[in-house]
């Protein structure tokens, strides 16, 4: 962590701004904010792309978070049983970050996971990632790697995807000029680029926003959030269910009060100390993506030379002992303590580091605190003997074939835990059942 912090910080931060061309990525899928290299034109995007997710348009897009909320806490109660059967949160929790991700994109959303179309997204998701992994991005830089089976098998599955991919946002896209055509403009990121005069965007240059805030929203989230329901389904785990339902009281004495505003500012820091840690410790995006040096970068008694590809390891920078004290141990009071309650700039790397950090990662928070406090609220969950999580933060998921981990699949009981609880997952208005 302490090296990370040095690299992007400071003067270093711009240096490091920029990422290596990569032949596969550009032939395959052209335009994107967080695989171009640095310039004018993507700093425009970036930039843009900020603005469509800032805190200002937080009451906008939160009604969309509000009902997948409602609706994964309904599917968890109806598919459990009442907590009597176990399930795996992760096809429910994909569901709730894919409809969330479609719904703030574009304004649209997708109900049964049976949907054709929401099964393609995922595979389409799955084949970008596997392209974008750095066990296989050598075929960048070493070109006779490119005609190994293996990479033309990808490569050929990437244009696939991609193909399917320019297909559905151009469908998706002209849904949404038609409900501005006849005054109805839903509430969502791709409106907002259309109504952004300072960018002057395009329709490519809105395109590759929407497709960069499709793609994270379905994996990154997820693994982070289920991976972080394994650790609290564990006996330890329980402790720390406790210690949340206890610190939300705390600040709003009644439950149904802080269910209803899960969406303000952060008034739980125990709570957000929470989402932090699920972040830190299910790294999800292990190693994430190059970056290369725009200039000659001091660091120590070296220097790494301009054009140099500088990789982070982002698994092992989120359990650095050193930084962290005890690393490997999933305990949210960390960010509680000194010296991270303290600590200014980088924290965690979840997101990436330095400046290409991901541009949505402040609504991923909210989004996360939201969806962690209304489950909390609601249930108790316990890990099912038979099928426990694995709460290892290295090997809680292949990592090796993709850009970003899912977490093994495990299963668990969500067992409501009160009359009140039952009454607000039951509001049929509510879960929009």
């Amino acid at each position: 962590m302490a090296i990370a912090r040095d690299l992007v910080a400071g003067s270093n931060s711009a240096a490091l701004s920029s990422r290596p061309h990569e032949p596969i990525m550009s032939q395959t899928f052209g335009l994107g904010i967080g695989t171009q290299p640095m310039s004018e034109r993507l700093k425009r995007m970036r930039t843009a792309a900020l603005k469509s997710v800032a805190r200002p348009m937080w009451s906008l897009l939160d009604p969309a978070v509000d009902y997948q909320s409602r609706v994964l806490e309904s599917d968890l109660k109806v598919r459990g049983q009442d907590g009597a059967v176990s399930l795996d949160p992760f096809p429910l929790v994909q569901k709730l970050t894919m409809n969330l991700s479609l719904q703030i994109t574009y304004g649209v959303q997708m109900d049964s996971t049976e949907d054709s179309r929401y099964q393609s997204i995922l595979k389409q998701a799955a084949a970008v990632t596997r392209i974008q992994t750095v066990t296989q991005v050598w075929a960048n830089f070493i070109p006779i790697l490119m005609w190994t089976p293996k990479v033309r098998r990808d490569i050929k599955l990437a244009k696939e995807a991609q193909a399917y991919r320019v297909a559905y946002q151009a469908d998706l896209f002209s849904q949404l000029v038609k409900k501005i055509g006849i005054g109805k403009p839903p509430a969502c990121i791709a409106a907002s680029l259309l109504e952004d005069r300072e960018a002057k965007l395009n329709q490519d240059e809105i395109d590759a926003i929407c497709r960069a805030m499709l793609q994270g929203g379905v994996e990154t989230i997820a693994g982070s959030l289920v991976g972080g329901l394994g650790s609290l389904s564990t006996l330890a785990g329980q402790k720390i269910q406790a210690t949340a339902y206890r610190a939300i009281l705390d600040e709003y004495g009644d439950a149904n009060a802080a269910w209803a505003d899960a969406f303000s500012a952060e008034k739980v820091p125990y709570l957000s100390a929470l989402y932090k840690e699920c972040l830190r410790f299910y790294t999800v995006s292990a190693s994430g993506l190059p970056h290369e040096t725009m200039r000659d970068v001091n660091y120590g008694c070296s220097t790494i030379p301009k054009g140099t590809i500088v990789y982070f390891n982002n698994e092992a920078i989120n359990h650095d002992d050193q930084f962290y004290g005890d690393g490997n141990v999933f305990r949210p009071e960390r960010w509680l303590e000194e010296p991270l309650i303290s600590t200014k700039g980088l924290t965690h790397v979840a997101y990436g580091p330095g400046p290409r950090i991901c541009p949505a990662l402040h609504i991923s928070n909210h989004i996360m605190y939201a969806v962690l406090m209304r489950l909390i609220l609601d249930y108790r969950i316990i890990a099912d003997e038979k099928a426990p999580p694995v709460t290892d933060g290295i090997f809680f998921g292949p990592g090796v074939e993709g850009l970003n981990k899912t977490p093994y699949p495990f299963k668990l009981y969500f067992k409501p835990r009160d009359e009140n609880a039952v009454k607000r997952i039951n509001n049929k208005e509510s879960a929009g059942a």
